[in-house]
């Protein structure tokens, strides 16, 4: 459950941050703009810090993972996790500081991400130009290289076990006396989230057609995937 919550959070907190943004410089998107995906990412892990310091900001992320609590079988652990959020979010704080690592961590900043980074700009085609023409299959041909790409990543269990011992050794130890909190949330949201990405990236071209890559539909997701998407 705790999983989700770090997702939700992250993911709410670049979405206040963008929104706050665009409100001040009274900017109305009119279309997709992308740089690489290392920019990008490293753009989004300032605006979730500037978010993460709004009190604000953080007033409405704490209201919303509350109301999540109540989707959960663990209501009682979730509300201890938000009410210790700040404390989670201050020893993020310092790595925060270096976008260029977090982004390189998350294997963000390789050339493994050159894909997905070019279903992107020809999907953004695809909404921009308002047709689908010939740019239809190539998205969805593109969609279903990553997909099979990023479960071969999903499916490294080296590469989970140092995803583990990362947040343990960096992120859990430094949390003191919520230390044990901390590594069950890591227990229990890191092998959920590969098995669910697993599972869905199982049939690549199912899951780009749910997304919307491939055909005209697009599918709610189911579990995290699902709420993950509606940002």
């Amino acid at each position: 459950m705790q999983k989700l919550l770090m997702c939700v959070a992250v993911l709410a907190g670049v979405a206040l941050a963008s929104k706050e943004y665009g409100l001040k410089t009274n900017r109305i998107p009119t279309g997709w703009e992308w740089n690489s995906t290392c920019d990008e990412c490293q753009s989004f892990v300032h605006r979730f810090e500037a978010a993460l310091k709004n009190p604000t900001k953080m007033a409405e992320l704490k209201a919303l993972l509350r109301i999540l609590c109540h989707e959960t079988s663990y209501v009682d652990e979730c509300r201890a996790f938000v009410a210790h959020l700040d404390d989670f979010i201050s020893k993020l704080d310092p790595y925060l500081q270096d976008a260029k690592a977090v982004c390189t961590h998350m294997h963000l900043c390789t050339q493994r991400t050159a894909r997905f980074h070019r279903i992107g700009q020809l999907y953004s085609k695809l909404i921009q130009k308002g047709t689908v023409g010939g740019y239809a299959d190539i998205v969805c041909d593109e969609c279903q290289f990553a997909a099979t790409e990023l479960k071969q990543v999903i499916t490294d269990k080296n590469l989970q076990q140092q995803i583990r011992d990362f947040f343990r050794d960096n992120v859990c130890a430094r949390f003191g006396k919520y230390r044990g909190d901390c590594d069950m949330v890591i227990e229990q949201f890191l092998p959920e989230l590969f098995q669910e990405l697993e599972a869905a990236l199982a049939n690549p071209k199912k899951v780009c057609h749910d997304i919307g890559f491939c055909g005209s539909t697009r599918r709610r997701l189911p579990g995290f995937l699902g709420l993950a998407q509606g940002f």
